[in-house]
């Protein structure tokens, strides 16, 4: 007979609670390899020859990696310990979440402008010039032929 009740699940909190920590332990692990590899690809000296556009390409690919990372992995955390019941832990790991969003913001628009994902800003129209002449109050005329 199968076993019922709070038994599976405290035995699936447990669990839970190892999987939190080997996600964790993978952001521990991914998010420094990531911002050291994507820091090293696309990295130059000043006055040196710029780099070549793979190079940038694949800094940008790694930098929008590092900004999924940061976010997705302590937001599965969270949610699981949410889900099973780890107050202390969905907090700890919902900080974490917001923290990487805000970092993950500020490196979104590098990794694309690295992979040539600009955004071309609005062209402002140029204001119209007069096509005759226009008086102004408090002087004399000043217009050609008149």
């Amino acid at each position: 007979m199968p076993i019922r009740g709070p038994e599976v699940f405290e035995a699936r909190r447990r669990r839970a609670a190892g999987t939190i920590a080997a996600v964790m332990a993978v952001w521990l692990l991914a998010v420094p390899f990531l911002a050291v590899a994507a820091f090293f690809t696309g990295f130059t000296l000043p006055r040196a020859a710029p780099i070549a556009a793979g190079r940038q390409a694949e800094a940008g690919r790694l930098i929008l990696a590092l900004a999924v990372v940061l976010v997705l992995l302590p937001g599965a955390a969270t949610v699981i310990g949410a889900r099973y019941r780890r107050p202390i832990i969905a907090g700890l790991c919902g900080l974490i979440t917001v923290v990487g969003l805000a970092a993950a913001l500020l490196l979104v628009p590098a990794g694309m402008a690295d992979l040539g994902w600009k955004a071309t800003p609005a062209r402002i129209p140029a204001p119209p010039t007069p096509s005759r002449c226009i008086e102004r109050s408090g002087g004399d005329t000043r217009c050609p032929g008149g």
